[in-house]
């Protein structure tokens, strides 16, 4: 059966995303705007391509779990979640698997779930300003993933599996609680920036040097 085609903020989407939108505002009790992208500065809209929802930001809306209409775009590639109150990551956000980009910075996270490597698309994975004092293994499966930030967390360790982050490019981990970094950050074979200021090391790590050598920048 066809599904029908509605009208939403001008935009032309599938009755049932529609329908989730017009929930959210409900919950959020703002306006969702259609814009063409979700850049940095966006604070609240979403993107459309092929009358399904691929972009959703919902900053700043005192959020404290994951509206469940969420799971209704199936096709959805941007999910910023910025400035909200959230702790955790329910069990339907790992069905996104278009999933391209989430951003979850300044939240309240304590961890991240092991079964954050199901977003499989994954390209830009950012979680800073939380209070991340671990990272899951599984984060090593994320083969596509090229952008990292972890910055100002309690992290005083990074897991071995970093390291087959193959696609990776850019990695932060400013302002953390470090002291020492897994000899297998030298796999990272497409990184071109790595920064380490503000952690507990008490002398350069031996990896940084082999990293330089491979012509990556390194801020200590």
């Amino acid at each position: 059966m066809t599904e029908i085609i509605t009208k939403f903020r001008n935009a032309q989407v599938f009755e049932s995303e529609a329908k989730a939108l017009v929930e959210l505002e409900e919950i959020v009790k703002k306006e969702i705007i259609l814009t063409d992208i979700i850049e940095i500065n966006t604070i609240i809209g979403f993107t459309v391509k092929d009358y399904h929802v691929t972009g959703i930001c919902l900053k700043e809306c005192r959020l404290t779990a994951l509206p469940m209409q969420i799971q209704c775009f199936k096709f959805i590639q941007v999910l910023n979640l910025a400035f909200n109150k959230l702790q955790s990551l329910p069990d339907f956000l790992f069905l996104l698997k278009s999933l391209k980009e989430l951003h979850l910075t300044f939240n309240k996270f304590t961890t991240i779930p092991e079964s954050i490597d199901e977003l499989k698309n994954l390209h830009h994975l950012n979680v800073a300003e939380n209070n991340l004092s671990a990272l899951p293994k599984s984060i090593g499966n994320l083969k596509e993933l090229k952008i990292l930030n972890l910055a100002n967390n309690n992290l005083n360790s990074i897991p071995e599996t970093i390291g087959n982050l193959g696609s990776l490019l850019y990695l932060t981990l400013f302002s953390n609680q470090l002291s020492s970094l897994p000899n297998t950050l030298i796999k990272l074979t497409s990184l071109k920036e790595l920064n380490l200021k503000i952690n507990q090391f008490t002398f350069e790590p031996d990896i940084v040097e082999k990293l330089r050598d491979k012509l990556i920048q390194v801020y200590i």
